[in-house]
């Protein structure tokens, strides 16, 4: 922690040069916005004579983009359309992460993930399934 208990917090920037060039800047400071990020390993299924599987890597981040370790939140999943969810409808992220599998179910079409936590916006990923 970086600043007084009670008083402003600060925020600061870190700047990496090369050939006194800034290649890349990362903005750290105190959370006060949590979002979801959701990374599926591919987002065309196919429907054949088995199944098809997406695993989707789900990451609680702040306003920065930093994963948050202390998130010990409960995601709600949910999947609509031509896909199921493998696994339980709810899951905790562990030192900010977690996932899931979502799996074809016999139809064609569109599927949608849904993912929440009760202090997130919900994110939604679309899959096609052919």
């Amino acid at each position: 922690y970086v600043g007084n208990w009670g008083g402003e917090a600060t925020v600061w920037r870190f700047d990496a040069e090369k050939d006194g060039t800034v290649v890349k800047s990362v903005t750290c400071g105190p959370s006060a916005k949590l979002r979801i990020e959701a990374f599926p390993s591919h987002r065309e299924l196919r429907e054949s004579d088995t199944y098809d599987m997406a695993a989707v890597r789900i990451r609680i981040v702040d306003e920065f983009g930093s994963v948050v370790p202390y998130a010990q939140l409960p995601v709600l999943l949910s999947v609509d359309g031509a896909a199921e969810l493998v696994g339980p409808k709810v899951v905790t992220a562990e030192g900010g992460m977690c996932g899931t599998y979502v799996r074809t179910n016999g139809k064609i079409g569109t599927a949608r993930l849904t993912m929440v936590t009760p202090q997130t916006e919900a994110v939604t990923v679309e899959f096609q399934v052919g």
